[in-house]
């Protein structure tokens, strides 16, 4: 019996510090796979350390058009050729600014925000899914987005259940590295986190690639025209009769 409560006892006081020590945690929204958004208390110390400022407002256009200003390039194995293209696609944009929004609003200076989604983009019939973590914090008007995967390369059936450690276990990196434009820095040289300026309008260049478009496309015209008079006269001459010698 004394020995059955000295065991009972010692379990009670690892138990109890356990408990206390757990991180909250609350969803916003999940699709129970790869793709969620949601609040994860931290230390005191941690939340002094980051200056937390939470919580802030922020509107869903401002998210949407941060989610959709965020680049990454892919350094090619052979040569020197960089392939820029964003992280989120529309579908994961739709998926978690409103969602984004919410969390920061209802965060305390003791949360951070995680946020995860899957990019499916397959190829022709092979699959492409490409995951990307991030966590996230507002201090002041900067917002912190700490990268701990980006764009990784998930290996196999990633619709089946039950397989979700097994497939992050497996997740490849990439030759990949985050693209940093206007209204953003990186917090440190070689550092993982971009600072995001919320007072910057990240409103997308839509006239630009318009205006690229169309100085393309007159460019093209210009050249087959020069080319269609080039065989006009080309053919003239081939066809055009020669003069008999008087």
């Amino acid at each position: 019996m004394k020995k059955f409560l000295m065991v009972a006892a010692l379990v009670a006081c690892i138990a109890v510090p356990a408990e206390l020590l757990a991180r909250k945690t609350t969803y916003v929204v999940t699709n129970r796979r790869f793709n969620y958004v949601k609040l994860v208390e931290v230390k005191p110390r941690e939340a002094e350390d980051r200056n937390m400022t939470q919580p802030v407002d922020i509107s869903e256009k401002q998210m949407r058009d941060i989610l959709a200003s965020l680049k990454l390039s892919k350094h090619h194995l052979f040569g020197d050729k960089v392939t820029e293209r964003e992280i989120f696609n529309d579908k994961a944009i739709n998926f978690l600014a409103p969602a984004l929004c919410q969390a920061f609003r209802d965060a305390s200076n003791r949360e951070e925000v995680q946020f995860s989604y899957n990019v499916k983009d397959p190829k022709f019939i092979l699959r492409n899914d490409r995951l990307t973590s991030v966590t996230a914090w507002v201090s002041g008007r900067d917002l912190y987005l700490e990268f701990n995967r980006l764009a990784e390369k998930l290996l196999g059936d990633t619709d089946k259940r039950g397989r979700e450690s097994y497939t992050l276990s497996r997740a490849q990196g990439l030759r990949l590295t985050l693209e940093v434009g206007p209204g953003q820095t990186m917090a440190a040289v070689g550092s993982k986190t971009m600072v995001v300026d919320l007072n910057y309008n990240y409103k997308p260049a839509v006239a630009s690639s318009t205006t690229e478009a169309a100085t393309t496309k007159t460019a093209t015209t210009t050249r087959k025209t020069k080319k269609t008079k080039k065989m006009a006269a080309n053919d003239k001459t081939v066809t055009e009769p020669v003069a008999a010698p008087a």
